[in-house]
């Protein structure tokens, strides 16, 4: 897993977007900035144009592979680019993409999850979200690959305040049985992008901060339960994330988030004066313990109104 997920890495920052042209991915102006649903005729312009990126992404040698997410990247963040063609470019990519994300092909999947980063649709988003969920991904390279996106996917599709609702409902139901921690640090700072997003509605603010509170008691609840130590670096970011967006949250949406969490702070904060016996065992995890700790100590100050 190691090796796949350096290699995943890499992939992710060959990537540098190119300068917009007059030509997109070979389509004409009229395909990717038509207001109105595609013609067949437009429709088939797009395919002729995209297929062969998307065979030399199934099918080509590394480089190839790079080059065909950058061109496809590139189309993605084109600025004139229509609603309607956008909606049937994601469903393209997404629908060849799918038979990407399995181990045999890992390095394309880790591309096809950096190319639907930038796609900008909910289709796209429920992409990434699909392979970061146990039940529908059983590989944890790639989970951890789709899941690394996810956040950063988020504000490219200009999702609705009850669309990001329901979808911080799916993190929460998908991080319940998710054993990896890194996994688990990106569903909580995906849940802690759609609190950053604009002109979304008060309660539904309220309700993903509840679904962040949710997240993080789902952690704290298996670290403090014992025999899974290394949770405590998940444990360690999802609190500095709730520290860090505490002073930028409505009051009603912090109250709500720190009501949730606030009887696991408390054990958090007093293993301080007791290290649990496997965590001390693993001298790795010690700077990981001291910032979860110290974040709930904190975060309980917040809570009490004096932070």
């Amino acid at each position: 897993m190691r090796t796949f997920l350096g290699t995943a890495l890499i992939a992710a920052t060959l990537w540098t977007a190119a300068p917009c042209v007059a030509q997109v991915g070979g389509m004409p102006a009229d395909v990717v900035s038509s207001k109105k649903a595609l013609s067949a005729e437009q429709h088939k312009k797009m395919e002729d144009a995209l297929d062969p990126l998307l065979k030399q992404m199934e099918d080509g040698a590394p480089a190839d592979v790079v080059q065909a997410r950058n061109d496809l990247i590139d189309i993605a963040r084109y600025p004139l680019l229509s609603e309607s063609f956008r909606r049937e470019f994601s469903g393209m990519l997404v629908n060849r993409f799918q038979a990407l994300a399995k181990p045999a092909t890992a390095y394309q999947a880790t591309n096809a999850f950096l190319v639907a980063r930038f796609v900008g649709t909910a289709q796209a988003v429920d992409f990434l979200l699909d392979n970061m969920d146990k039940d529908a991904q059983p590989d944890v390279a790639l989970r951890v690959a789709a899941a690394a996106q996810l956040p950063k996917a988020l504000a490219p599709a200009q999702l609705s305040g009850a669309q990001l609702e329901a979808l911080a409902k799916r993190v929460v139901a998908a991080a319940k049985d998710e054993p990896h921690w890194v996994v688990l640090s990106h569903d909580a700072d995906a849940i802690g992008e759609m609190l950053r997003q604009k002109g979304v509605a008060a309660a539904q603010v309220d309700s993903i901060a509840q679904s962040e509170g949710a997240v993080i008691n789902d952690i704290a609840d298996r670290f403090l339960k014992g025999g899974t130590p290394e949770l405590v670096q998940a444990l360690h970011r999802v609190l500095l994330l709730a520290r860090n967006q505490s002073s930028s949250l409505p009051a009603s949406a912090r109250t709500k988030l720190m009501n949730a969490i606030g009887a696991n702070l408390t054990k958090v904060a007093a293993l301080k004066a007791a290290q649990p016996a496997d965590v001390a065992a693993r001298k790795d995890l010690g700077p990981s313990f001291v910032g979860a700790t110290n974040a709930a100590e904190v975060l309980l100050k917040v809570g009490a109104g004096n932070g």
